[in-house]
């Protein structure tokens, strides 16, 4: 999440992270504007899809990015689905849905 932040800051982009669905929701009370949200991969495909959910409902205009492990399968209310990898695929798609 630190990785993935610091890459998303040098790209010019103001990053809010958070650990956890209920820190998430806490985060993102404070009404802003978003242009996209990172689900990460390492909590479970229930937790996941729950925040996809949750974001769907209270965000519905902003594309959600799910970075999935390679086990794992495509999180269906993401609008962009990548097997984690290297940043070079999901800087990509953040840089397109973004512009």
């Amino acid at each position: 999440m630190a990785s993935r932040a610091e890459l998303l800051k040098a790209d010019g982009f103001t990053v809010v992270s958070a650990l956890g669905n209920e820190a998430a929701k806490e985060a993102l009370a404070d009404g802003a504007d978003y242009s996209l949200f990172i689900l990460g991969h390492s909590a479970s495909p229930g937790a996941r899809k729950a925040m996809a959910n949750w974001l769907k409902s209270k965000y519905p205009k902003v594309p959600i990015l799910a970075l999935n492990p390679p086990y794992q399968e495509e999180l269906k209310p993401a609008d962009y689905n990548l097997v984690l990898n290297g940043p070079e695929e999901w800087l990509f798609v953040v840089d397109a849905s973004t512009s």
